[in-house]
Parts: C-alpha cells; sequence; structure tokens
C-alpha cells in the first residue's frame, strides 16, 4: 500500500469506525464493532501487502460464534448461506465479496462496513434461524 493510500485510509477509519485502527504497516486492522443489540464483536482484517489490489481477509476473533443450533459456526467451515469461508480455530472468516471480483477502488471503510451488516445478519440468524445468506439478500 503506498503511503498515500496508507494515510486514506486510516483517516477513513478513525473517521468512520473509531473502534477500529490499522497498524503501522499497513497490513491489520484491528477493533470493535458494536451490533443494533449493543453485542460487541472483535474484528480483524488481514491485509495483504498488494492491497488495494488485492481482498482483504476478515475475522470475527470474538466472541466465539456459534448457530441457532449451538454448532460453532467456524466449525462449518466455507458455507454459501451463512457467507462464511474456511477458518483455522475458532474465529469466523467473514465473506464480504468474491476474491475475484475485488476492485481496487474499495476501501478498508467498506470491508468493515459489509462485516458490520454480516454481523446484523447474524443477529437476525440467532433470533429465527433463517441463515445469513436471506439477510444479507435483503440487504
Amino acid at each position: 500500500m503506498t503511503p498515500l493510500r496508507l494515510a486514506a485510509e486510516r483517516k477513513i477509519l478513525c473517521n468512520t469506525f473509531p473502534a477500529c485502527s490499522l497498524d503501522t504497516t499497513g497490513t491489520l486492522v484491528l477493533g470493535t464493532l458494536t451490533a443494533n443489540s449493543g453485542r460487541c464483536y472483535s474484528v480483524r482484517l488481514e491485509v495483504p501487502a498488494t492491497f488495494p489490489d488485492a481482498h482483504p481477509e476478515a475475522y470475527i476473533t470474538a466472541p466465539i460464534l456459534y448457530d441457532r443450533a449451538g454448532r460453532k459456526l467456524a466449525a462449518a467451515g466455507a458455507s454459501n448461506v451463512m457467507h462464511t469461508y474456511t477458518s483455522d480455530g475458532d474465529w469466523v472468516q467473514v465473506c464480504h465479496g468474491h476474491p475475484e471480483r475485488w476492485d481496487s477502488r474499495n476501501t478498508l471503510y467498506t470491508v468493515l462496513l459489509k462485516v458490520r451488516l454480516w454481523i446484523e445478519a447474524y443477529e437476525a440468524h440467532l433470533l429465527d434461524g433463517r441463515p445469513i445468506r436471506h439477510w444479507l439478500s435483503e440487504a
């Protein structure tokens, strides 16, 4: 990431997601997103060195997420209906768009916004059992 792009990304995040910060190298975003319910979710964006030309990976690192049936969401691996990718351990890798459709004009703000929408869809899933895909297709 160029120094100019790094500064722009940092400024956008500071203004829109103040509970999230981009490290000095521009390769990691850590922070907290709060759902409408008031629940807090720890998020991690792993930003490739070739960003903005490459798709970042987005994770929910805490709390451990379970589906409505009580199964660990991370254990399900890649799931079209739950909008997740395979991840290691208990972190859930959130699908925020197809890597092959990534556009270098996208910002880390856009990624965090999509993760925030995913969180709301996840909480709706917990309430009524419909898959996350249902809620995201309505967005």
